[in-house]
């Protein structure tokens, strides 16, 4: 590894170790002479996702991931003078919500 590069260390939920154990299984019943790891695959899987998905499924990741503490830190340092705190209420609670709707 080159200097100043930081190796990541990833702990899959638990349905995802499932997965990966399971596309491991597969892998390697289908195809007798691979050898592969879970984090070989995850990084094969990464770098195939990344170039062709990722600007597709970017709106789907951050509603996923929506922090919505960080979202009402930002909304109360960028209130402006004239701005009623309904309105900044509203605005915050539609976006919220919206986060939410995509988690379920």
């Amino acid at each position: 590894m080159e200097k100043n590069k930081r190796a990541y260390k990833i702990t899959p939920d638990e349905e995802t170790q499932t997965i990966l154990k399971n596309l491991i299984k597969e892998i390697k019943d289908n195809e007798k002479f691979v050898k592969i790891t879970p984090s070989k695959l995850v990084s094969w899987i990464i770098k195939k996702y990344y170039p062709k998905n990722l600007n597709r499924d970017m709106s789907i990741i951050a509603k996923d991931h929506f922090n919505s503490k960080e979202y009402l830190k930002f909304l109360a340092s960028n209130i402006k003078g004239g701005t009623s705190l309904e309105n900044v209420l509203k605005i915050a609670n539609n976006e919220i919500i919206k986060g939410k709707r995509k988690k379920e």
